[in-house]
């Protein structure tokens, strides 16, 4: 082997490796010594790697004349887009680099996911892509066993949120952002039971996963992964027949209902909550008076979610059809929480969250338009279509359980992570 073609051989398993150690460690990388404790390192490495990556790229490239391919005009549309919405921006610098303490989803979080894609694009061979495709569900166990371990309480006073939680966050800080995490990938873990080599190996990830799934009592989160499990029994049903799977989805459909009934969590809290969301709550006339009147958040036994979520989207689409600017462009990408501020409905002051800086309208569609205006809107739509278009169906479940769950949230960084390589497995498929 000459020094050319050794030296070509170490940049071919650079580009595996690194992929390989970005899609497995960045979901489990959080800190201890920052403001924000998870998504802002998450979103940083996500920086570096890109850089990095970039850099390698480079000089490959010089070094061995490499052929470039060109990004697909789906993705460049929808960076484009995204670049024009931030020079339209009401505030550059917070567009550029994204809301304060998280940093995701501003204009250089965008670019680094697009330089991650495009060198991946050219340097992961149809092999690599499907070795990763399995390596990205391996973070599951460990999240996975996280979660249940912060449920019971078994690191208390070891890390920084230790006590024994309600609701787990695991590795992601927030419980409904872990939430959404697992319902984009346990679909696929669900198929691979059925369909891969060593099935039981996949069947306990399965298994792992949606027990911590349960310990996130995450509304959105349940919602989502409900819609997909659902979809998914059908095809299963009709791909293999009723014989060939009952037996799995028989125990494991006992498992969710034993889970439920030995540990409801606070699910009957959040009843409450929506009952009063739909039938016990009005605003009344205030008058004066000498009593202390002050907003009550302990009136709902945890939280007024779907009441909050209600107003907030008010607020936002008034904000949203305020001007034809905003309508069309949107006022800069993460600037929701300066443009907010004037359409936040007086309702909100009757909630539990009634002294918070709204920096989000807790549904990720509104929030593109809001920020990035229609147009906006049209090149996320264009670019999530090609990404379900023709992918397998495990992951199209995958994408449905990720679209019901940004009704009411948000994609975080490890969750744009598993996109954007969906979008990769997308193009290599088209390119074979």
């Amino acid at each position: 082997m000459n020094g050319n073609s050794l030296i070509k051989k170490l940049f071919e398993k650079f580009y595996f490796n690194f992929y390989l150690f970005l899609l497995i460690f960045t979901p489990l990388l959080f800190v201890t010594n920052t403001g924000e404790l998870f998504e802002f390192p998450k979103t940083f490495f996500i920086y570096y790697a890109a850089l990095l990556c970039l850099m390698v790229y480079v000089i490959d490239m010089i070094s061995n004349k490499t052929w470039i391919s060109r990004p697909s005009l789906t993705v460049l549309f929808y960076v484009a887009v995204f670049i024009l919405t931030t020079i339209t921006s009401m505030h550059f610098y917070t567009s550029l680099w994204g809301y304060y303490t998280r940093f995701n989803d501003g204009l250089m979080s965008v670019l680094a996911f697009f330089a991650l894609y495009y060198v991946a694009k050219n340097k992961l061979t149809s092999t690599d892509i499907s070795r990763l495709s399995n390596a990205i569900l391996l973070p599951i166990i460990p999240v996975a066993l996280y979660g249940i371990a912060q449920h019971f309480g078994l690191f208390e006073g070891r890390v920084v949120f230790g006590e024994k939680s309600d609701r787990v966050y695991s590795t992601f800080g927030q419980p409904n952002w872990l939430a959404q995490y697992l319902v984009m990938l346990l679909p696929v873990v669900l198929y691979k039971t059925f369909y891969a080599i060593k099935p039981w190996f996949w069947y306990t990830i399965l298994i792992l996963g949606y027990t911590c799934l349960w310990f996130t009592f995450s509304m959105s989160g349940f919602a989502g992964f409900g819609a997909s499990f659902a979809i998914g029994l059908f095809y299963l049903f009709r791909q293999l027949g009723f014989k060939r799977v009952r037996v799995k989805i028989g125990f494991l459909l006992i498992y969710i209902l034993m889970l439920a009934v030995l540990f409801p969590g606070i699910l009957e809290k959040r009843l409450y909550d929506i009952r009063q969301d739909l039938f016990g709550m009005s605003v009344s006339p205030v008058y004066a008076s000498s009593e202390n009147l002050n907003a009550n958040p302990s009136k709902y036994k945890l939280s007024d979610a779907g009441f909050i979520r209600k107003y907030a989207w008010v607020g936002t689409w008034n904000l949203i059809k305020s001007s034809s600017k905003n309508f069309i462009l949107g006022t800069g990408p993460e600037t929701y929480p300066y443009s907010f501020q004037p359409f936040r409905p007086v309702e909100l002051n009757y909630s539990s969250e009634w002294s918070y800086l709204f920096n989000k309208p807790h549904n990720y569609y509104l929030e593109i338009w809001a920020e990035s205006g229609l147009l906006g809107l049209v090149a996320y739509g264009i670019l999530f279509f090609k990404v379900s278009k023709n992918q397998t169906i495990d992951k199209r479940l995958g994408l449905v359980g990720f679209a019901i769950t940004n009704i009411f949230g948000w994609p975080v960084v490890a969750t744009t992570l598993v996109f954007w390589f969906w979008l990769i497995e997308v193009e290599e498929e088209q390119n074979a």
